[in-house]
Formats: C-alpha cells, structure tokens, sequence
C-alpha cells in the first residue's frame, strides 16, 4: 500500500514533530510532556535521561540523537497520543497527528491496518525494538 510518494514518513515525522513540541524544555524540567505521563516517567524524563543535569554529569555518554528521538516519540505515542483509548492502536495515532497522511478512501473507524491479527488478545499490533544495552550512548 503505497501512502504517498512525495513523503513516504509523513506520519513518522508528524508524530517527531508533536514529540519535539511537547518535550521542548525538558532539560530544564519545564516541558509539556512532563505533566502528560507518569509521575515514574516524568522523573525517567528529566532527572535520568534527558535533564541537562544528568546530561552534564555523564561527561559525554549521553543519547545518541537517534534513540533519543525514538524514545521520546514510543512515550508521546503510547501515553500521551494512547490515553483514552480503550487500546491504542496505529490507525487512533495515525488519525490524531496524520489525518491526511491515511491512504486515499481510510476514514474514522475502518479497519486500516487489519486489526490485531496473530497478536495475543490486548496486545498492540505495533512493536518496537531497543538496541542493545549501551548501543544509544555516545
């Protein structure tokens, strides 16, 4: 199913971008997303990972751009962008910060990506993945 050639990661950047918008401030501890998650993954956010603090007393061996980018869109994906959702699914995220990215004749309640096929019962048809341990640092 080809979206739209002109831009093909039209959604992936869309969901970037609401990302970077809710997380500006973080390092500082002023940022939207901080009060849009778990408290747990509020101190995550600011005190281990991503506050310049920390980011400072690790002398350099800090997030490569790329991990970090994908963990703070896999949070705003799933708690913030999911919240609300009976179960969150690619076509709800898709709908709330790409609507004109779904191919040509997908509406509001079609089944898109084929619902959950050969996922166990409750689980999300989407899945991400994590390097190996270390493998983001820089």
């Amino acid at each position: 199913m080809i979206l739209n050639a002109d831009k093909p990661l039209a959604r992936a950047d869309a969901l970037t971008t609401k990302a970077n918008q809710l997380a500006l401030g973080l390092e500082d501890g002023a940022a939207d997303l901080l009060e849009l998650v778990t408290p747990t993954k509020a101190e995550l956010l600011h005190w281990w990972w991503f506050g310049q603090d920390m980011v400072d007393a690790r002398a350099g061996l800090n997030f490569h751009p790329g991990p970090r980018q994908a963990i703070l869109n896999a949070i705003v994906a799933h708690e913030v962008l999911g919240a609300g959702y009976e179960q969150c699914s690619l076509q709800n995220l898709y709908e709330q910060i790409a609507p004109d990215a779904l191919p040509d004749g997908a509406h509001r309640g079609c089944d898109l990506f084929g619902g959950n096929q050969g996922a166990a019962a409750g689980e999300p048809p989407e899945c991400a993945t994590q390097a190996p341990c270390g493998a983001g640092l820089v």
